[in-house]
């Protein structure tokens, strides 16, 4: 929330499926697959400087 409401910062966000679903060139990571096998879901946030 704390990027969202920052003044120099957008998030690129149009639809649910713009943060739920990992981006084509987005590299997953251990941190995420670990999170995917203990049953948590990732968010993908992208935000542009204004």
């Amino acid at each position: 929330m704390h990027a969202r409401n920052a003044p120099a910062f957008e998030w690129t966000a149009e639809r649910a499926a713009d943060w739920k679903v990992r981006p084509g060139d987005w590299p997953q990571t251990r941190y995420e697959a670990k999170s995917i096998r203990e049953g948590r879901e990732p968010c993908y946030l992208v935000f542009s400087r204004k």
